[in-house]
């Protein structure tokens, strides 16, 4: 049971962090240390003293929930990549644009 909350802790923060966060490894390691802590937390609480591997759990907790955060969050790098001949910040095509710049934002294009 405990398992299933500690995966279901690290699915939800890693969406969440993963959404509100344009850095791949940040969104993850904070994901994870996140979800260890709470989940350390709450069974402390649960068991109503500190558990003298408190420590080693919450290591062991962040390290999972970091791994699970870094497969969730594949799909929010993979779309967050630029395309070839498009701006990077707005995405718009720059085919046959002789500029410097983008003519949607005004991003520079870079040298």
């Amino acid at each position: 049971m405990d398992l299933l909350v500690l995966i279901g802790l690290a699915v939800v923060s890693a969406i969440c962090f993963h959404a509100m966060s344009g850095r791949y490894f940040v969104a993850s390691l904070c994901s994870g240390c996140f979800v260890s802590f709470v989940f350390v937390a709450i069974a402390t609480f649960r068991e109503g003293h500190v558990d003298p591997f408190f420590l080693i759990a919450l290591v062991v907790g962040a390290v999972y929930a970091t791994g699970i955060a870094l497969l969730i969050g594949i799909p929010f790098a993979l779309r967050r990549r630029p395309k070839p001949g498009r701006c990077r910040k707005c995405g718009y095509d720059l085919t046959g644009n002789v500029s410097e710049a983008c003519p949607e934002c005004g991003t520079q294009k870079p040298t």
